[in-house]
């Protein structure tokens, strides 16, 4: 367990330093900055929890920033939102429950970081360009009506390709990633009631419930899809479509699916 923790610290500490080519060339470089918003839908069927799939979207904040080179590129993406998911369930919720019962309605605080780092790979020329891409992934998803703790917290690496093609103001970009590793905590609802919850803190309940994961016990998908134009050289317009879906199967399934709308304005210099 010890190990898991220092790995841990390790992944929050990467996610906050400069890449390791950001130091001494900075022939052609450029820093980007952006405020993002839009509508994150997100549905999750958790068996640990109860039968019922939660559904529900938010609107959602976030900040977007990095650095670009013509041979690579770093990019932060971060979000946060507070959903309102409501149960859905394919055989009717049961009449004893209360419209706001716990088990029909989850409140979801969501804090995401994501960190692109993209190399470039093939330039057939027309200006398309082909990138090795590598995610680093964080999620924050705190239960709030649940003592407030965490349903999900998941951090890890996915590999993934990118194709981008310039259009003189245009820019078409789609991007894929597949989880390889990750650190997952997940809630076990046994310290939901205040009785269990007094015996303990948030903090050893992460550490006590951390588990490292691959793509065989946690499986899942991101993609992108992209629209930029470019308003003059200082600043631009983006539209992105973001999905995501995962599974994790320990100590039994979790399913989520996540769609998320967003326009930014992008500063560069």
């Amino acid at each position: 367990m010890k190990t898991l923790k220092y790995i841990l610290l390790l992944m929050c500490l990467l996610t906050v330093r400069d890449p390791l080519w950001a130091s001494t060339d900075n022939l052609q470089k450029h820093k980007i900055f952006g405020i993002r918003s839009g509508i994150y839908n997100m549905s999750s069927l958790d068996d640990l929890y109860s039968p019922f799939n939660y559904s529900g979207n938010a609107l959602f904040l976030g900040v977007h920033f990095g650095t670009e080179r013509p041979d690579r590129n770093k990019e932060t993406r971060l979000v946060f939102s507070n959903i309102r998911r409501h149960a859905l369930s394919m055989t009717g919720i049961p009449s004893a429950y209360d419209a706001n019962h716990s088990l029909l309605v989850k409140q979801s605080f969501i804090f995401e970081s994501m960190d692109f780092f993209r190399y470039l790979i093939y330039d057939p020329g027309q200006d398309f360009h082909f990138y090795f891409s590598a995610l680093w992934f964080t999620t924050v998803n705190i239960t709030t009506n649940a003592m407030g703790l965490p349903e999900l917290i998941q951090s890890g690496i996915a590999p993934g390709v990118m194709l981008r093609k310039n259009a003189g103001r245009h820019m078409f970009r789609t991007e894929i990633h597949a989880p390889l590793l990750a650190l997952t905590v997940r809630n076990n609802y046994g310290m939901s009631s205040p009785q269990t919850f007094e015996e303990f803190s948030r903090f050893a309940f992460i550490f006590d419930n951390l588990l490292l994961q691959s793509c065989f016990s946690a499986p899942g998908i991101y993609a992108d899809i992209s629209y930029g134009f470019r308003l003059n050289p200082a600043f631009r317009i983006d539209a992105n479509y973001h999905f995501r879906y995962f599974q994790n199967s320990k100590p039994i399934t979790l399913r989520s699916t996540s769609g998320i709308y967003s326009l930014s304005i992008i500063y560069t210099r």
